[in-house]
């Protein structure tokens, strides 16, 4: 069955980068390629602005896989909320080899629902908006690795203004005898409105094509990212809906290795993949976190953000890392910078800035 998915999986990319290209077509495709669902279960949490939802019946094959979308409008911010959620997935690394949450995409080993923490809701009873849903895999091939996946809609508040994100985190806990070297990679199909192929672009610009971005003392690294609901992108109307990622600050556990780009190239990734460097329709992204040495008893946690975020284009944008923590009076740390990025109606960073910030005892 897995074959016969992918061979299909295949005509479909193969569509998308055909000199007769029909987006009509393509999106009737991709969407036959959505699993058979009998008795689905969904669960479904929300806040004012987000909401997330999680496919939980095991026996439909696509256990634990979700997508986002606006509450209560409805609008769709990763594919193809409100419908059932199938073209995001999560693959979990161990001792180089992948194991990916069930539901089609890469040929690799399907982690295995565990029988002791089925997907459930949870919400604080004084706190309505406080409501998550929480549950795991095990590895199959190593039933003492364990996985939980945590999915929250949190509200991010500006200065004029208040709107909603998902926090994402996934807990991996070594109950092994033995230690094992363990990462994840996320990837997330962006789909914003009607707009499959929303463009993407990063706090360090808008370029069209798929990109790759390693953390490191090198690098340019974007802390933040954006799907646009226009065609035109960073350069559509100040006012369309756009999502927002966060890779760094506040709760984000920043990734090694970040790429936006095709859907089409990214659905059935095992562990690495080659850029095109060209330009993409069906746009997704990728988020790695590389394998560290998990020993027994150990925990690795990672998270990350994706929701509404504000447009970005032909305007200041300002990098603001997570806030200082308060401890015993004082502010921890007490100095940080502040990165701006002024950008033209394209989204081209035209100039960068470093602000150190130090603040008062």
């Amino acid at each position: 069955m897995r074959k016969i998915f992918f061979l299909i999986a295949m005509v479909v990319f193969t569509l998308a980068v055909a000199d007769d290209f029909d987006p009509v077509r393509y999106e009737q495709n991709k969407a036959a390629l959505a699993p058979q669902h009998s008795g689905t279960k969904t669960l479904l949490v929300h806040n004012d602005y987000i909401a997330v939802q999680l496919e939980d019946n095991e026996s439909s094959g696509n256990y634990g896989r979700y997508n986002i979308g606006t509450w209560p409008a409805g609008s769709t911010l990763t594919y193809a909320y409100p419908s059932s959620p199938w073209s995001s997935w999560v693959i979990v690394r161990v001792d180089g080899e992948s194991y990916v949450s069930p539901g089609g995409g890469p040929s690799c080993s399907y982690l295995v629902a565990n029988p002791s923490a089925h997907f459930s809701t949870y919400t604080w009873p004084s706190d309505p908006d406080s409501g998550y849903i929480y549950g795991g895999w095990y590895v199959p091939d190593h039933p003492d690795i364990l996985v939980y996946q945590m999915l929250q809609p949190v509200y991010l508040v500006y200065p004029d203004d208040t709107t909603g994100t998902i926090f994402i985190k996934y807990r991996v806990i070594n109950n092994d005898t033995e230690c094992h070297n363990i990462g994840l990679l996320l990837q997330l199909d962006t789909m914003i409105g009607a707009n499959d192929a929303a463009e993407l672009s990063t706090i360090l610009g808008y370029s069209g094509i798929e990109q790759d971005f390693w953390d490191c003392d090198t690098c340019e690294f974007p802390c933040y990212w954006f799907a646009y609901r226009d065609p035109a992108g960073p350069a559509g109307p100040p006012d369309q809906l756009t999502a927002m990622g966060i890779l760094c600050g506040y709760d984000a556990t920043t990734p090694d290795r970040f790429a936006v780009g095709g859907w089409g190239n990214f659905y059935n990734v095992e562990w690495d993949v080659t850029l095109s460097g060209t330009d993409y329709w069906d746009s997704a992204v990728l988020l790695w976190w590389y394998p560290v040495e998990i020993c027994p008893g150990e925990t690795l946690e990672v998270s990350t953000y994706y929701g509404l975020g504000q447009p970005v284009g032909g305007e200041l944008v300002v990098q603001i890392p997570e806030y200082p923590a308060v401890e015993n009076c004082w502010y921890d740390p007490d100095t940080f910078e502040i990165i701006t990025s002024f950008t033209n109606g394209m989204g081209t960073v035209l100039h960068d800035c470093v602000a150190t910030i130090d603040l008062p005892d």
